[in-house]
C-alpha cells in the first residue's frame, strides 16, 4: 500500500515537469534595423524601421515569447566593443545573444532609394547558431509601404515560430544522444540538417542573387547552383546593372531540383515614338522619349507631318508639319506590368503651308493641358492609346485655329521601340 503513494507522486512530478517546460516563454532579442543606404537616418525611416520592431515585438509576443529589453543587448554590445552595424553579420548577432541568455536573436537592415525601400530580417536560433527565417521585401513609400509591413509580420511570425521549434527540437535530440554514442548523434544531426542542390534557372546572364543582404552567387551558363533543406522556402533578389531589381521566392521541395525564375524587366532610358492621329489620314509622326526617371517620368519631341488633298483636278493640297514637346507621368502598375496608365502635358505649333503662289506661313499654337494614355507593356517595345485635351492659344497673326479647345480633343495610337 505505501507503494502507491510514491508511484503516483512520480508521476504528478513527471507531468508537472513535462508541462511545465512545455510553457517555458523564449526569449528573443530584437536589434535594431541597420542603415545600409547611402543617406543619412531620418525621421521618416526612424518610424519605419520603429514600425517593423514594435510589429515584431507584438506578433512575437502573442505566440508567447518573451522579448528581452533593449538596454541588456546595448549594455553587452558598449561591453564587448562591438558597433550596433555589425549586427547584420550573424556570428555577433548570435554572439550577442549568447551572452545575454537570450534564444533566438533578429537582426535586419533596410535601405531608401529615391520613394523604394528595401528591408531585409534574418532571425537565428542562438542554440544552434543557424540562421532559423530570412526574408527580404521591396516597396514603395506611402499607404503601400504599411500594407507591405503588415504583410511582412505575418508571414515572419509563423516562420520563427515552427523553425525555432524545430530546432530546438533537433538541438535536444543531439544534446540527448551525445551521451549513447557519437555515431549516433552524426547521423541525426545528418537527418536533419540535411541539404539539397537546387539549380536557379534564370535567362538573365550575369545576374547577381542574394539571400537576405547576402550575396549567395551570379548567374552563369543560364543558372546558379545552390544548397538548400527542402520544405524551405527562399526569398531572393536578383540584380543586374541596367535591369530593374526582382525579388521572387522559390520553394525547395525535391532533390536536384531545377526552379526557373522570372526575368528581370530592362530599364527603360530612350524610345523611338511612332504615332498616328486619328482623322489625320495622310500621315505620319515620328519622335523621341527620353526617360529621366527610367520607366517612370519621360520628356518627348514628336514631328508629326500630314496633308490634306483636296478633291478635283484644281485642288491644291495643303501640308501641315506638328512639333509637340510633352512630358509624360506613369500613375498606375508597375514598369514590369502588362498594362500601364499615365498622364502627360505639352505644348506645341503646327506649321502649315499653302501650295499656293504668295501664301503665307500659318502658324497655329496650341497647349495639350491634359493627356491620357493607355499601354500594352511589353520587353523591347510598346502600344499605347493616347487622349489629348488641347486648347489652342494664337500668338501669330497669321493662323488658322481660333482660340480655345478643340471639340472632342485629339486621339492618337501609336508604338515605341525601347532601349
Amino acid at each position: 500500500m505505501k507503494k502507491i503513494p510514491v508511484l503516483v507522486l512520480l508521476f504528478l512530478s513527471i507531468a508537472v515537469n513535462f508541462f511545465g517546460q512545455e510553457q517555458i516563454s523564449r526569449k528573443v532579442i530584437i536589434f535594431d534595423l541597420i542603415n545600409l543606404g547611402d543617406s543619412a537616418e531620418t525621421d521618416s525611416s526612424r518610424v519605419f524601421k520603429q514600425a517593423i520592431k514594435s510589429n515584431l515585438e507584438f506578433g512575437l509576443e502573442n505566440q508567447g515569447f518573451t522579448i528581452l529589453d533593449d538596454s541588456l543587448w546595448q549594455n553587452i554590445l558598449t561591453r564587448e566593443k562591438i558597433d550596433s552595424n555589425d549586427l547584420v553579420q550573424g556570428d555577433l548577432a548570435i554572439k550577442v545573444g549568447s551572452l545575454a541568455s537570450a534564444d533566438v536573436v533578429i537582426s535586419g537592415f533596410y535601405k531608401i532609394n529615391q520613394n523604394r525601400i528595401l528591408f531585409g530580417i534574418k532571425c537565428y536560433d542562438v542554440f544552434s547558431g543557424s540562421l532559423a527565417v530570412s526574408t527580404l521585401k521591396v516597396g514603395r513609400a506611402g499607404l503601400s509601404l504599411t500594407t507591405l509591413i503588415n504583410e511582412t509580420i505575418s508571414e515572419v511570425i509563423p516562420q520563427i515560430k515552427a523553425e525555432i521549434a524545430s530546432m530546438t527540437a533537433v538541438g535536444d535530440k543531439i544534446e540527448k544522444e551525445v551521451i549513447i554514442t557519437e555515431s549516433v548523434q552524426m547521423t541525426k544531426v545528418t537527418e536533419m540538417g540535411e541539404t539539397i542542390k537546387v539549380r536557379i534557372k534564370s535567362v538573365d546572364e550575369g545576374a547577381e542573387v542574394y539571400l537576405a543582404d547576402e550575396k549567395i552567387g551570379t548567374i552563369t551558363g543560364g543558372g546558379l547552383l545552390i544548397k538548400s533543406k527542402i520544405g524551405s522556402t527562399l526569398q531572393l533578389l536578383i540584380t543586374k546593372e541596367g535591369y530593374h531589381s526582382r525579388e521572387t521566392e522559390i520553394k525547395v521541395q525535391d532533390r536536384d531540383l531545377e526552379i526557373p525564375i522570372p526575368p528581370l524587366f530592362r530599364k527603360t532610358t530612350m524610345a523611338l515614338d511612332l504615332r498616328y492621329t486619328i482623322l489625320q489620314f495622310v500621315g505620319l509622326g515620328a519622335g523621341l522619349r527620353y526617360y529621366f526617371i527610367k520607366d517612370w517620368t519621360f520628356v518627348s519631341g514628336l514631328n508629326y507631318f500630314y496633308a490634306q488633298i483636296g478633291e478635283g483636278p484644281e485642288a491644291n493640297p495643303v501640308f501641315h508639319n506638328d512639333v509637340t514637346l510633352t512630358i509624360g507621368q506613369y500613375l498606375l502598375f508597375n514598369e514590369d506590368s502588362a498594362f500601364r496608365a499615365g498622364v502627360s502635358a505639352g505644348f506645341g505649333g503646327i506649321f502649315n503651308f499653302f501650295t499656293v503662289p504668295e501664301a503665307p506661313l500659318y502658324i497655329d499654337t496650341y497647349f495639350d493641358v491634359l493627356g491620357l494614355f493607355f499601354e500594352w507593356n511589353l520587353k523591347d517595345f510598346l502600344l499605347y492609346y493616347q487622349f489629348s485635351l488641347r486648347y489652342v492659344a494664337p500668338v501669330f497673326e497669321d493662323h488658322i485655329q481660333e482660340k480655345g479647345y478643340i471639340k472632342n480633343g485629339v486621339f492618337s495610337f501609336g508604338a515605341c521601340l525601347k532601349w
